[in-house]
């Protein structure tokens, strides 16, 4: 996980332990490029599939951060060429799990 803090600089535990500053938090990077066991048909993947993890990961993320803050806000999939944002809207309204913004890589 990002975490991100006002005028996107990059807030890191590591170096700044409180991270108070924290306002954003973004799940994975790139997972569609990665071995999560979800396979892409283009942009849309198959969010149902036991096999794939991003989107089960994802609904554990954001429980767990909004249970740290309501405040704080929870987003991805931060994935190449614009895939699975239709997937992860839908699973998260599907799910009832907070999305407060989407990434992307071009």
């Amino acid at each position: 996980m990002a975490l991100y803090v006002p005028g996107s600089l990059l807030c890191n535990p590591e170096v700044v332990p409180c991270c108070s500053s924290c306002s954003k938090v973004e799940v994975y990077n790139e997972p569609d490029l990665s071995h999560l066991g979800c396979k892409s048909t283009g942009i849309r993947t198959n969010a149902s599939d036991p096999a794939c993890m991003y989107f089960k990961m994802f609904a554990a993320a954001s429980n767990a951060v909004k249970k740290v803050s309501k405040a704080l806000q929870i987003g991805g999939p931060a994935t190449s060429q614009g895939r699975w944002l239709q997937d992860l809207c839908e699973y998260c309204t599907e799910h009832n799990v907070a999305l407060d913004f989407l990434t992307t890589h071009r």
